[in-house]
């Protein structure tokens, strides 16, 4: 396993159990809080044993989390006064964009890196192309 694989399928781990910690705390707090981020962890544990429907998964896990995170910000810029948000002195919609495009700037790094040649090699490194049934090289009972 490369660098890269382990660097991403820990990362996404990480964020899947920080989500289920979130979805925990508010749920022990009497709240309700839904993350959709909490999948990453599956995703993560089956791209490191190299299942390749995990791989599958995680694009449409992304690319659900890029609609949501849309229109969110399409959303409070249409409806300003309805955000809580205050970081740093700042207040409202910039501190969500702010927010925003950085958690979705680390998700397309991760996202980019599920394509990259490590990651082709190693949800593919045991299969092999299928053998030709009429090889003369492959015993007998199996040659059709």
């Amino acid at each position: 396993m490369s660098l890269r694989v382990l660097f991403v399928c820990l990362s996404l781990c990480a964020i899947g159990l920080h989500a289920a910690w979130q979805i925990v705390q508010h749920y022990l707090a009497g709240g309700l809080y839904l993350d959709l981020c909490v999948f990453f962890f599956p995703i993560g544990i089956g791209l490191a044993l190299g299942y390749r429907p995990s791989r599958a998964a995680a694009d449409a896990l992304f690319k659900l989390i890029y609609i949501t995170l849309g229109v969110v910000l399409i959303g409070a810029a249409i409806f300003p006064g309805a955000l809580p948000a205050r970081i740093a002195g700042l207040q409202g919609y910039p501190v969500l964009l702010v927010v925003g495009l950085l958690s979705s700037g680390v998700l397309a790094l991760l996202h980019w890196l599920l394509y990259t040649p490590p990651f082709d090699d190693w949800l593919t490194r045991d299969r092999h192309e299928p053998a030709n049934p009429r090889d003369p090289r492959i015993p007998g009972r199996t040659r059709g």
